[in-house]
Order: structure tokens, then C-alpha cells, then sequence
């Protein structure tokens, strides 16, 4: 019997890269008898598909040179190496036992586990982005809410330290006038608790303070009565000096904003 080498030269695998579609080229020069050539890849599981088999057979006496080319490609490349295998088999394979194995490397592709890590990476730099970009915008939208309610609230305190810094103790003399605080003096005013029989019920109103707290908020609107010069003007401009200098003892201290209306009698024509 005729040793191994009697029937095998060389066994040569050679790899050439295109651009969109890879080469295998696997050859087996000068054996006796002639065998098949079958490439596969080492892992059963590997996505790789072998396409466009080219076999030549070239008959030198009483020897053969065999090769096989394919086209290989892959469904998904999750792996940055794969090796594959040129193998001898038919009738004739198991008296040589070829084989030889080739490592297809790719650079730009990470493991599967890597790829994993890396995409988690991304995901969570990205939604920690995307918090910071709404929290950056919900802080400068609340800023510039509460910029313009500070300046809205200031206008209004400009507008009514006006008002209550122009109060005129005699009507219609205009050379002296008073911050609301110096000259406004309690008593004398009532104002309606409700309506009983038809007929407005009334009691006096011992602080003007009165007015926003207790019982008095429990109803939509207040009515006061008084005989003229009682203060009923300056009592409403006493709770707007309060309110502006918020005041502790006054119960408008934690209310954000007094929309103050001064109405004018119209006599009838």
C-alpha cells in the first residue's frame, strides 16, 4: 500500500477579498485518486452562505490538480472572526483526510457581546442626553415663566404704591396727601352676611382684615356698607399696602397676586 505521500503534493488554500462579495479559492495539486473539494464553515450555527461553486479538474498523467472556487457571504456579521474549512470528500476522501481551516477576520465587526455592551452604552448615553436637553429646557421655560410673573407682580406693586401713597384725608384737596397707613382709621363699616326673608343681613366689620379671612371667603363677593368718609376706599388700599409690603400679620402675606379695580360713579343723565 502505497503511503500518503505517493498520492498527495500540496494542499493549497489561498483568500481573496472583493469588494462586495468575498472569494474562496481551495486546491489540491498532484493526487491520486481524484477527490471532491467542499468548503463549510467550522460552526454549524455560523450565518454564512456559499454561492456560485466553480470546480476544475485538470488531469496531468496519472495525477490531478482539483480546485474550488465559491463566493461566500453572510446574512448578519456579528462576529469578527469566522473560520471556515476546505475538506476533501466523496469515495475517495477518507484515504487522505484533507482538511485545512482559514480564519476570515473582520476588523469593523465587534463580537456579538461587545456589540451588546457597546449598543447598551449608546442607548443609555443617548436617553441621558435627551434628559438633560428637557431638563436644561424645562429649567430656562420655568425661569422665563417666573421671570415674567416677577416682573408682572412688580409692575403691579409700582402701580398700586401709587394708589395707596395718594390718599387725600380731606376730598378734593390735593396738596396733601398721605400713605394709606398713616390715616386709615376702623369702624363704622359693615358688610352683608347674607339674606334672610328678603332682607339683607348685616354685621359690622371689626378688622378690616376681616374681609379676606374666615367666614367672609366663604362667599363669592363681599358688599360693604358705610356713611361716607367711614373708609371704605382706604380699606381696600389698607390691604393693598399690605399686600405689597407683605406684611406677617396680614393674611395676604402667601398670596401671589391682587388684581385691584377702582370703579367710578356715573351719575345718571
Amino acid at each position: 500500500m502505497l503511503s500518503y505521500s505517493a498520492f498527495l503534493r500540496r494542499l493549497i488554500c489561498s483568500f481573496q477579498m472583493k469588494q462586495h462579495q468575498d472569494v474562496l479559492t481551495c486546491s489540491v495539486l498532484g493526487i491520486r485518486p481524484k477527490v471532491a473539494l467542499e468548503w463549510r464553515a467550522v460552526r454549524e450555527d455560523t450565518p454564512i452562505d456559499f454561492t456560485q461553486h466553480q470546480f476544475k479538474e485538470t488531469q496531468l498523467g496519472d495525477v490531478y490538480d482539483i480546485s474550488l472556487t465559491v463566493n461566500f457571504d453572510f446574512t448578519q456579521t456579528t462576529q469578527n472572526k469566522v473560520t471556515v474549512e476546505c475538506r476533501a470528500v466523496g469515495e475517495n476522501a477518507e484515504l487522505f483526510n484533507l482538511s485545512m481551516k482559514v480564519d476570515l477576520l473582520f476588523p469593523n465587526v465587534l463580537p456579538t457581546e461587545q456589540g451588546s455592551d457597546t449598543s447598551t452604552i449608546a442607548i443609555i448615553a443617548v436617553v441621558v442626553i435627551m434628559m438633560m436637553i428637557i431638563i436644561t429646557a424645562a429649567v430656562v421655560i420655568l425661569c422665563r415663566i417666573r421671570g415674567k410673573a416677577e416682573r408682572f407682580i412688580k409692575h403691579l406693586k409700582a402701580k398700586y404704591e401709587i394708589f395707596y401713597d395718594s390718599v387725600q384725608p380731606i376730598p378734593y384737596i390735593k396738596d396733601r396727601m398721605y400713605c394709606v397707613d398713616k390715616v386709615f382709621v376702623e369702624g363704622g363699616i359693615e358688610y352683608m352676611t347674607g339674606i334672610s326673608g328678603g332682607h339683607a343681613q348685616w354685621d359690622k366689620l371689626s378688622s378690616y382684615q376681616e374681609v379676606v379671612k374666615g367666614n367672609c371667603l366663604k362667599t363669592k363677593r363681599q358688599i360693604l356698607e358705610g356713611e361716607p368718609g367711614y373708609g371704605k376706599s382706604t380699606l381696600t388700599l389698607q390691604l393693598l399696602y399690605d399686600w405689597c409690603k407683605s406684611l406677617s400679620k396680614s393674611p395676604l402675606r402667601g398670596v401671589d397676586v391682587i388684581v385691584y379695580l377702582r370703579l367710578r360713579q356715573l351719575e345718571r343723565s
